[in-house]
């Protein structure tokens, strides 16, 4: 089973993302994506274990089978309020290249803003356009669906995205 969140944490001040993958162990993600086809994250290399790539497709409803690949970082890039990671890998003796696309212009526009928009994944020259909430607290992914949670003044909304297309959850409370 596929589990990806990210928490907003207000005693650190930072945003937290966690990937489980085949080890069931959580690791901490660079970045991740939840789009159409199937969610992507990043992991940064932690003591022996090097950089990866995970990737989930999305099928009959459902995400496929974790597919894990070590990878490695190249450097950010930026550019006005945009930031690029760059990764590279080799498949059956060919190398790959793949790129992630953050934006924090967020960031400086809201100081309530709580995490860096990640907009596209490309893997070896297919793009993956990145679902994405403004002022979410949570978001998550379970092999069903993905899960976002945030807030506008006093209102807190729950919404559901379900992988297989049917409607989600919606409800806001508060007052």
């Amino acid at each position: 089973m596929a589990l990806l969140t990210v928490v907003w944490l207000p005693v650190a001040g930072a945003m937290s993302s966690v990937v489980q993958g085949t080890d069931r162990n959580p690791h901490p993600a660079l970045a991740w994506c939840d789009s159409p086809a199937g969610l992507l994250a990043l992991t940064d290399a932690e003591g022996q274990t090097p950089a990866r790539l995970l990737r989930w497709s999305k099928q009959a409803g459902r995400l496929g089978a974790v597919q894990l690949q070590p990878i490695t970082l190249g450097q950010a890039e930026g550019a006005a309020g945009h930031v690029y990671r760059p990764f590279s890998w080799t498949t059956a003796g060919s190398p790959q290249q793949g790129v992630v696309a953050l934006s924090n212009i967020e960031n400086a526009a809201d100081p309530a803003y709580r995490m860096s928009r990640v907009g596209s994944f490309t893997l070896a020259g297919q793009r993956y356009e990145c679902r994405y909430v403004p002022q979410a607290e949570f978001m998550g992914v379970t092999a069903r669906r993905t899960v976002i949670i945030w807030h506008a003044g006093e209102r807190v909304t729950y919404a559901t995205r379900n992988h297989g297309g049917q409607p989600g959850v919606y409800v806001t409370g508060g007052g």
